[in-house]
C-alpha cells in the first residue's frame, strides 16, 4: 500500500503426497547472488544443443524441486511446471496448464485491475484460453538459478513501480541427509511498491488434484493409487 519496503509470503508444499499449505514468514530472503545463472524469463535458445543418449527435455529446464532421492518436479525458467520425476525410474515431461502462479493487482481504492498468469508459456492445445497468458519475453523480468535456489525477478510488469520476487528452494542441509531428503518445496514471494499509488497485490497458486494422477498418466502392470 503506497511506497513500501515489501511484503512477504511463503508457500510450502510436499511433493508427495502433494499436500499444500500457506505458512507465515519466519526468515529473511536471500539476495540474488551475482554468481547465479541468469536469463530473461522464457527467452528461448535459438540453437540449443540436444542430447541423443540421455533424457533431454529441452533447453527451458530450471532448478528441480524436491528432496535428495525423493523424486523431483521441474519448474522451467518460463514459469511452468513440466518435468515429472516422482516415481524413481519413471520420467515424464509435460507442462500442466493448471499448475501456475498468477498475479492480480488493483491500483488505488477503486482503480483498474490487472490479472495475469506468471508464465510465458501458453498451453498449445488451447486449454484455459480465458486465462490471461502473457507470453512476451521482457528483459526486465529475469530468472536466476544457483543450486539449491532459484529466483523469478519481475521488474517489467504492467503496473508501474511494482517489483516482484519469487525465491524457491528445497531443503539442502550439508551433513543432514534425513531432512535434505524430505519431498518439500518452498516458494517465498516478496512484493515491493516503488511508486506512490496504493497497490493491492494478490497471488494465486493453482494446482491440479494429483492424487492417483501419476499412475494413471504412466500406467505400470502393478500400479496402485
Amino acid at each position: 500500500k503506497g511506497k513500501s519496503d515489501g511484503a512477504d509470503a511463503i508457500f510450502a508444499f510436499c511433493l508427495l503426497p502433494f499436500a499444500f499449505c500457506l505458512l507465515p514468514c519466519f526468515f529473511s530472503a536471500q539476495a540474488i547472488p551475482p554468481e547465479s545463472w541468469s536469463r530473461a524469463i522464457g527467452d528461448p535458445f535459438p540453437s540449443a544443443m540436444t542430447a541423443k543418449e540421455i533424457i533431454d527435455d529441452g533447453p527451458f529446464q530450471g532448478l528441480p524441486l524436491g528432496g535428495l532421492g525423493a523424486g523431483t518436479i521441474g519448474r522451467t525458467y518460463r514459469g511452468d511446471f513440466a518435468r515429472w520425476h516422482l516415481d524413481i525410474g519413471r520420467h515424464m515431461y509435460r507442462s500442466n496448464a493448471v499448475d501456475q502462479f498468477s498475479l492480480r493487482v488493483r491500483s488505488g481504492d477503486a482503480g483498474g485491475v490487472d490479472s495475469r498468469v506468471l508464465s510465458v508459456y501458453r498451453p498449445e492445445d488451447g486449454a484455459l484460453s480465458w486465462w490471461n497468458w502473457d507470453v512476451k519475453v521482457k528483459p526486465g523480468n529475469r530468472y536466476h538459478a544457483l543450486f539449491p535456489k532459484a529466483w523469478f525477478h519481475y521488474t517489467d510488469l504492467p503496473t508501474p513501480g511494482l517489483e516482484l520476487v519469487s525465491e524457491q528452494f528445497s531443503p539442502f542441509l550439508p551433513g543432514n541427509y534425513k531432512e535434505s531428503s524430505y519431498p518439500v518445496a518452498v516458494f517465498r514471494w516478496k512484493a515491493v511498491n516503488h511508486g506512490q499509488e496504493k497497490l493491492t497485490v494478490t497471488l494465486l497458486f493453482t494446482w491440479e488434484n494429483t492424487i492417483g494422477w501419476w499412475t494413471s498418466a504412466v500406467p505400470t502392470p502393478n500400479a496402485t493409487g
